[in-house]
Formats: structure tokens, sequence, C-alpha cells
């Protein structure tokens, strides 16, 4: 043990501390390991701060998981090499800090100890456990309290975009027939102009209406060999209408350390939630809603990154 006041060696006799040479003050015992050297308070901290880095670094692996798609030595994920790189450094960090916790404890400083080791172990457990939810306008929000529901999706549905195509054809003339409207046909022909459109939108990574050759629907409708002309007598009609939205083949994910898991929606709710995205903006409720259309092409393609984008032209 040693003097609080000047550092030096003391001594317990005759029920008090004595310094070991004579000294011109009272020996006070210093028991407090850490408050006398500072530089180990630092390092605490500096290493702490660092372990709460990496597991924040673990919570959001989930959003960085595409970088899978990256590959070394033509089989090795990036993704997963990054993370057990991070693990193996954040398993490190906590056997440091478990050390300096230690010493606190062996030094009789058993408050502290106990609290920094609350500290420790709260930030350890957000990597365990951390829900993600996916930006999506069409979609409601996802209550993450509910985990039977998402253990109940973790097998990846099946989605066949032309079954999806039509199911989100066949919504469409509902909202139209709720409100006095005649139902649309579906037009193969001009499914076909709606799927080139979300193809080019996933291969060249953009989301508009007018594709990187600077072309609307109407000119990449006639590029296809479909023009789309009404003559009403008093008025006639020229060109294509269009709807487009970006869905998502799932709405959340969970990461637990190693393992990633999606809460995977059915082609049926992708189909409902883009046709109520539509209904909920003005402008795309309003082509739904025109009278003048009479038929209606949808095209689709799901993205490498799990986008379901969707295409859908008037005439």
């Amino acid at each position: 043990m040693r003097c609080k006041k000047c550092g030096r060696e003391i001594k317990y006799e005759n029920g008090r501390w004595h310094h070991w040479t004579k000294q011109n003050h009272w020996a006070i015992p210093e028991y407090n390991y850490y408050k006398k050297d500072e530089k180990k308070w630092k390092g605490f901290f500096i290493q702490l701060i660092w372990f709460a880095v990496l597991t924040f670094s673990i919570q959001q692996y989930s959003t960085i998981v595409e970088i899978n798609y990256i590959t070394l030595w033509w089989f090795i994920p990036l993704g997963t090499l990054v993370l057990v790189v991070i693990i193996i450094l954040w398993v490190n960090y906590i056997i440091i800090l478990l050390d300096y916790i230690r010493n606190w404890f062996k030094h009789r400083s058993i408050l502290m100890a106990v609290c920094l080791l609350i500290i420790v172990l709260a930030i350890a457990g957000q990597a365990f456990q951390y829900e993600k939810t996916v930006s999506n306008s069409a979609n409601d929000s996802y209550n993450s309290d509910k985990l039977s529901q998402i253990l109940s999706k973790l097998n990846k549905p099946k989605i066949d975009s032309n079954k999806l195509e039509i199911r989100i054809h066949e919504l469409i003339n509902e909202q139209r027939q709720q409100h006095g409207l005649s139902k649309l046909t579906f037009d193969s022909e001009l499914g076909n102009v709606a799927r080139k459109h979300s193809i080019d939108m996933a291969e060249n990574d953009f989301f508009d209406h007018i594709n990187i050759n600077n072309e609307d629907p109407t000119d990449r409708g006639l590029k296809s060999g479909y023009r789309c002309h009404k003559d009403f007598g008093s008025y006639y009609v020229d060109g294509i209408g269009e709807n487009i939205f970006q869905n998502n083949l799932y709405d959340s994910s969970i990461a637990i350390v190693l393992f990633i898991f999606h809460k995977w929606n059915t082609a049926d709710e992708i189909a409902q939630s883009t046709v109520d995205g539509w209904m909920n903006s003005p402008g795309h409720r309003q082509n739904i809603l025109t009278a003048d259309y009479d038929r209606e092409g949808i095209g689709i393609e799901i993205s490498s990154d799990k986008e379901v984008l969707v295409t859908q032209n008037f005439c």
C-alpha cells in the first residue's frame, strides 16, 4: 500500500498506518488504485470508446451486408471477412476492459468496478440484437416488439414477377371500381414497355420517369413500336401515362452477431403496399382514376439489392 499524499510505501502497525522511513506528515493510505495514475483512467476510457464503436459496427452490419456481393479470391465474401475481423477486435477489447475492472476489484474499489462492469455489459449487449427498419413510403411501420411476427417470416418467399404484375393489375381495377370507373384491360405489349423501364432502372441504378437516354414514357413506347393515340371527337389524347414505385423484398432485418435474418414480404404484401403507395400520392392516384384510360401494362424487375421496381403504363 502507498501513501495517498506522497506515494511512498506504508505499513499498518499498532492500529494505524506508518511510513517505512520517517516523514513530516501522517501516512494516508491510497485505496483507489486508479486515482493516482490518471493515465490508467485515460487508457480505460479510450478502450471503452473503441469497444462502443466496434459494437455499433456489428449492429450496422445488416446495412452493409450487400458488400458480400464483392468476393475476395473468388469465394470469400468481403462483408463476412470484415465482420469476422470486427468481432475478433471486439472480443479483444472485452478482455482488456475486464482486466481493468478486475484491478478495481483487486484494489477494493468494488462499487466503481461494479458500475463499470454494468456499463461494459450494457454496451456489449447491444451487439447481439439490433432491429433495422428499411425505408419504404408505402409500408406501414413495423412493430419491433412483435418478435413472433418476424420469426414466422424468416423463410424467403419465391416471387414470380409475372404473377405479381397480374396481382397489382387486379388491385388497380378494384380501386377503379370503388370509384365508379370501368376496369382497365391488361395490355401485354404495353407491359413490355413498362418492364423494359423497370429493368433499365435496376441495371443503371436510377429511379425516374426519364431514363438515362432522356426518354420519357411516350418516347420509350414509340421506340418499342407502341403508340398511344385516342380521338374522342372534341379532343384527343396522345402519349403514355406512367406510375413507378420502388418497393422491397423485405421490411426489416435483425442482426444477431454473425447471422442476418430478414422479415420478408409476400407477393400479396408487395402488391398491396405498391397500390396503397400510389393511392396515397395525389399524382399517382390521378393516373389510376383517369376515366380516359382503358388499358394498362405493368412491368416488374427485382434488383440485386432486393428492391422491387414497378412500372405501370397507361393508355
